[in-house]
């Protein structure tokens, strides 16, 4: 599937399950999908709604700001634009906004 073909309603039955971040080098991480969020109507003239997701990653390893190809089993690799929105006792936290 295309990226501006996705909704929220794509995500939201994924709460909970994790995606891998296929690092270069070799090395990956996993980031737990824990928000999906879409408050707002489509704009004028747009079949989509705007929508974010948010994603929890350990604190052993702080992904800046950048683009990632997340990998789903049951949507495949996506690459995603994500931003560190802050860091709890958990974990960081990122989103990533769909327009």
């Amino acid at each position: 599937m295309k990226l501006n073909e996705l909704t929220g309603n794509h995500f939201r039955p994924l709460i909970q399950s994790s995606v891998r971040v296929d690092m270069s080098g070799g090395e990956g991480l996993e980031l737990t999908l824990i928000e999906v969020a879409d408050p707002f109507p489509a704009p004028a003239g747009q079949a989509r709604r705007p929508f974010s997701l948010v994603y929890r990653g350990p604190l052993r390893r702080f992904l800046p700001q950048g683009l990632y190809p997340l990998a789903h089993p049951g949507l495949g690799t996506l690459e995603i634009f994500i931003v560190p929105v802050r860091q709890d006792a958990d974990g960081f936290i990122y989103q990533a906004v769909f327009n």
